[in-house]
């Protein structure tokens, strides 16, 4: 072997790995080769959005908007057999709701540590535009409360992309607000505060410049730090994420933070927010951007000093085409992922689109799994971690422009690692 082409093979493999192509290990999760549908058309008829919770017995939660147009309906459905089967719907709106139900707008969910199960939405309120709506139920309960407002503000012409957040028996609820606008193209980002439950809230302006169709996200740390992300419009529209620190509860919070510089210009909104967990004393981030070459990838960072500062992003995406929308949710020995994208090697990459699985001990992310047989579209993947050993991943499946939910169920092999 020359040296010429030894170095030049070591920069191949150099720019392979920073591409992200090379490699890495599997996950140690194990999926059920059969997904379930827990909601056939009698339960929920074109059911979409998922979000998954765990009730105070410990049975599992899922949250749906079924419907369509203004016959669009939010409830919760429980399996108290690990998702074999789900019973009828426990419903969340109102009568009559026109709930708004969505990709980034899609209803939030979450269990404080008083028990109760919380879901903040976004509904249709006439000429008022869009209200944001929070409603609770009792842990023994069959019944959600009468919904109450988040935002304190109903002339606001925008109130949506919500996201929860607990920290014992206190909520936080972050989204867009359309109040008192920064600039052409861009909405603030609020956050709401309750202290009795979702009874009443307190309002702060957190930023007056997000992106207007990104969700922003919210995280109570163990320390009590509350951190909100969203994507900052930076001058050439270009579109990078923040994050925020507050360390009095909320009630006021820190200059946002760059985590990394994409570069990525774009004169629209992307539609694609980040998402926040706390795993081994870091705040770690997960976003979608796009690549000088026109990549779609979703990147990782994580912060080791309180988000004062940020790692450079690893993609975790790996090889993995359009990858969107991240979420990630953390054990108390893993990180886990989920994201959306499409198989390069299905269909010359153009298959339909995939739900994918990572995990990480704390070092590099696994090689992205596909849960989804990609025979059909699926999209807006969501996962919950029900212990150290089991994990949930919901999403939208969407055949000949029929939407269902479709549930994949995970176990961490025994004794495995990266």
């Amino acid at each position: 072997m020359t040296g010429t082409f030894a170095r030049s093979l070591v920069t191949i493999l150099t720019l392979a790995a920073v591409a992200g192509c090379a490699r890495s290990d599997p996950a140690p999760y194990v999926f059920a080769p059969r997904a379930v549908y827990p909601l056939p058309g009698r339960l929920a008829p074109d059911a979409h959005s998922p979000r998954l919770g765990l009730d105070a017995s410990g049975a599992l939660s899922l949250l749906a908007v079924y419907g369509a147009g203004e016959d669009s309906h939010l409830a919760v459905f429980s399996s108290r057999d690990g998702g074999d089967s789900f019973a009828h719907a426990i419903a969340v709106s109102s009568a009559g709701a026109n709930v708004e139900g969505w990709g980034e707008s899609s209803p939030a969910f979450a269990q404080p540590g008083d028990g109760y199960e919380h879901v903040v939405w976004q509904q249709q309120a006439g000429s008022r535009g869009d209200e944001l709506l929070s409603s609770r139920m009792h842990p023994w309960g069959k019944a959600f409360a009468a919904p109450t407002a988040v935002s304190s503000d109903a002339r606001a012409a925008t109130n949506a992309y919500p996201s929860v957040a607990v920290a014992g028996k206190t909520l936080y609820v972050a989204w867009l607000d359309g109040r008192q606008p920064h600039g052409k193209g861009t909405l603030a980002v609020y956050l709401g505060i309750s202290h009795d439950g979702g009874a009443t809230f307190s309002n702060v302006r957190v930023s007056s410049v997000a992106c207007p169709c990104c969700r922003p996200a919210v995280l109570a740390a163990p320390d009590g730090t509350v951190y909100v992300a969203w994507r900052w419009v930076f001058p050439g529209d270009v579109r990078d994420m923040v994050v925020a620190a507050s360390h009095d509860g909320g009630r006021t919070f820190g200059k946002p933070v760059r985590v990394h510089d994409d570069g990525w210009s774009i004169k629209g909104c992307p539609e694609a927010g980040p998402s926040l967990a706390f795993f081994q004393h870091r705040l770690y981030i997960a976003w979608h951007t796009v690549t000088p070459a026109g990549e779609q990838i979703v990147n990782v960072a994580f912060s080791a000093d309180g988000g004062r500062t940020f790692s450079d992003p690893e993609r975790a995406s790996q090889r993995i085409l359009d990858a969107n929308h991240p979420r990630l949710a953390a054990t108390q020995t893993s990180l886990l992922l989920v994201f959306e994208g499409r198989d390069p090697q299905q269909d010359a990459g153009w298959g339909a689109s995939r739900a994918y699985f990572a995990a990480s001990d704390g070092g590099a992310f696994s090689e992205p799994l596909a849960l989804s047989d990609g025979r059909a579209s699926v999209s807006g993947p969501t996962l919950l971690a029900r212990d150290e050993a089991t994990v949930y991943v919901a999403a939208t499946q969407t055949v000949n422009g029929h939407n269902s939910i479709v549930l994949f169920r995970g176990r961490k092999i025994l004794g495995g690692s990266k």
